[in-house]
């Protein structure tokens, strides 16, 4: 796998890092994200994938606090992990783990190799391998707008707007851009200034027009959901994880299949 001027291939294996914000605050986006991956071993799109065992934080919420020692103890544990697999290429479903695991130079000393989920997407987007995976595509007069994370598109320099039009063609719905789709979602600030950047972020995916901001980031995704419920919001956060489920026909299938097996730590 490569990423440059956003032509991403797609790895015949990976590890998937769940990160923590996805496997304790977000079950939803978590089981989609494992539904899409047996979903793409079954169908050919990939050979394998694998989980890391024991996984700890990638160290990101250790480096907030001031904590080097935890953030280096798990960053080396993972590195340690994914290294024994033999397999290169980690899948995030976190712009921060995207970016503070993905781009430490210890993981590309190790030649290790980061995709954000939406890069996945966004590949078999562009080899049709996203048709092979879904049973039919979102109703035509849906919309869907785009929030640009802070990590992946200025720390890790993914282009979010390409990326985000080509999986919206691909699933036969309009992409719309809303206003100031750059900006933070509010989780870089706390208290009530970090209440009110969300509450504009949510207003302006309102007044874009769309149905449905599907997120590439845990974070974020975790930030906004609450912040649309308290504004009563009728546009949709969820994962990009979850709104490729919602185009497969055994969705409840792979549900009833999955959640005991995959959901417990």
């Amino acid at each position: 796998m490569k990423r440059m001027k956003n032509e991403i291939e797609i790895p015949e294996r990976l590890v998937f890092f769940e990160g923590c914000t996805t496997s304790r605050a977000l079950p939803e986006t978590r089981l989609a994200t494992y539904i899409i991956l047996e979903k793409a071993v079954k169908n050919g799109i990939i050979k394998e994938y694998k989980t890391i065992p024991n996984e700890r934080c990638c160290g990101y919420a250790s480096m907030v606090r001031g904590d080097f020692k935890t953030q280096r103890d798990n960053l080396i544990f993972n590195l340690n992990a994914i290294s024994r697999m033999g397999i290169p290429d980690v899948l995030f479903t976190c712009g921060a783990c995207t970016q503070f695991l993905g781009n430490s130079p210890e993981f590309k000393r190790r030649g290790f190799r980061s995709i954000n989920i939406i890069e996945f997407l966004y590949a078999l987007s562009k080899t049709g391998d996203l048709e092979k995976l879904i049973d039919k595509k979102l109703p035509n007069d849906n919309k869907i707008t785009g929030h640009y994370s802070c990590h992946l598109r200025r720390l890790c320099g993914i282009k979010m707007e390409e990326l985000y039009r080509e999986i919206a063609d691909a699933l036969g719905v309009r992409y719309v851009e809303m206003k100031d789709a750059t900006e933070c979602c509010g989780a870089g600030s706390e208290g009530e200034i970090g209440i009110k950047i969300a509450e504009r972020k949510v207003e302006n995916a309102e007044n874009s027009g769309a149905d449905i901001v599907p997120l590439a980031c845990a974070g974020c995704e975790a930030v906004l959901t609450v912040a649309s419920k308290q504004h009563n919001a009728k546009v949709k956060f969820i994962s990009l994880s979850s709104l490729i489920a919602i185009c497969f026909d055994d969705l409840d299938i792979w549900i009833d299949k999955l959640s005991g097996r995959k959901l417990q730590k």
